[in-house]
């Protein structure tokens, strides 16, 4: 008789009968993730701001039978996308897209987009190589207003319209600021002036006579793009003069390291009708302008002869027991309506007499020496 022994029988039998009596489970076998790439295009090489731009974002898995699935953000330069944010993917095949729709600011916009896998991607995440979209601010027109002859002294408006592409004409306006300039140069009270509904406005006296060259500049805001309007030539006629003030001055100060004390400063021969303003800017000064007004005593009709047409004017009174500081400045102005005026400025230095300038002023404006020539010698 042969007895046939299997090796092992016995304990395999009794490992399976146990493992049944325990109920145990071979492991389930898991799956092995796979990459994934993402690429960004634009439907356009370059845009202009506020021009809407469609941002698309292609997430292919590095397998050809897996499909991913989660969500797009896209960023501008690291910041994400406004609404552009955890865009979830369509389902697909190995390829999925996923687009955003937005508007970009100048120069230039730097685009990527991010994917995050869903819990149960056997896809992992990726983020594009960076896309630089050309940026441009978008054109404007401006177009000036102004008159073309006018007389010194008079006061005028000039008036800068901006035109906008027709196709941005509900978004939003331009914001920046026009400045207007005359042969190149900012008008006084005119530099930076605000745009309202497409509009910016100066207001200006002309003083001298002449040929002006108007322009207007519109500076850039984050959206628009400076412009300047083509050149308006304006022409100032002079004021007809018919005198000339031969009024005279003299002063007395009283000067030390540290300030100065005016001891005498009166006028003499102000004709009838004059106006005399006095300013003082600076240290010590007690007021920042005053203004007299000359009115000679009214003569008897029977006393042609001796009726007086001048005056004089003390302005001590305005000045007395004040002490000027150091760089304090006095001027006085003489003027009457059609007459070639005077301009007198003191400024206090140390240890000595204030510097003294004497000028004249043209007709109705307050530039000394401009327009005019001082003929009569200063008194003093």
């Amino acid at each position: 008789m042969i007895v046939l022994v299997l090796a092992g029988g016995p304990a395999v039998s009794r490992a399976a009968g146990a493992a049944a009596r325990a109920g145990a489970r071979a492991p389930a076998i898991q799956p092995v993730a796979t990459g994934s790439s993402v690429q960004v295009v634009t439907s356009t090489a370059s845009a202009t701001a506020d021009e809407s731009v469609r941002v698309t974002a292609t997430v292919t898995a590095d397998a050809t039978d897996v499909v991913p699935s989660g969500s797009v953000t896209f960023t501008d330069d690291g910041a994400d996308i406004a609404g552009c944010a955890a865009v979830p993917l369509s389902a697909g095949g190995q390829s999925a897209t996923v687009t955003c729709q937005a508007a970009f600011a100048p120069p230039q916009a730097q685009l990527a987009a991010t994917f995050a896998p869903s819990a149960d991607s056997a896809v992992l995440g990726s983020t594009s190589p960076t896309v630089t979209l050309p940026v441009a601010h978008v054109p404007v027109r401006i177009a000036l207003h102004t008159v073309t002859r006018m007389m010194a002294g008079t006061r005028t408006t000039d008036t800068a319209r901006l035109t906008i592409p027709a196709q941005l004409s509900g978004s939003p306006l331009p914001t920046g600021t026009v400045t207007f300039l005359d042969h190149g140069k900012p008008i006084p009270g005119c530099a930076r002036r605000p745009v309202s509904r497409l509009v910016a406005t100066c207001s200006v006296t002309y003083y001298l006579a002449g040929r002006h060259a108007i322009t207007a500049a519109y500076a850039a805001d984050p959206t628009f793009a400076a412009a300047r309007s083509a050149t308006a030539s304006l022409t100032v006629s002079p004021i007809a003069v018919t005198g000339r003030i031969a009024a005279t001055m003299k002063w007395t100060f009283y000067f030390t390291p540290t300030y100065t004390e005016v001891v005498r400063i009166a006028l003499d021969g102000v004709a009838d009708g004059s106006t005399v303003q006095v300013g003082c800017h600076g240290t010590g000064c007690p007021f920042v302008t005053r203004r007299h007004l000359l009115v000679a005593p009214r003569c008897a009709t029977t006393q042609p002869a001796t009726c007086a047409t001048s005056t004089g004017l003390s302005l001590t009174p305005d000045l007395a027991g004040d002490k000027l500081g150091i760089g304090a400045q006095l001027t006085v102005s003489i003027s009457h309506p059609n007459d070639v005026g005077k301009y007198y400025s003191f400024i206090v230095r140390a240890r000595v007499q204030p510097a003294v300038r004497i000028a004249c002023l043209a007709p109705a404006s307050p530039l000394p020496g401009a327009g005019c020539t001082l003929v009569s010698p200063p008194a003093g």
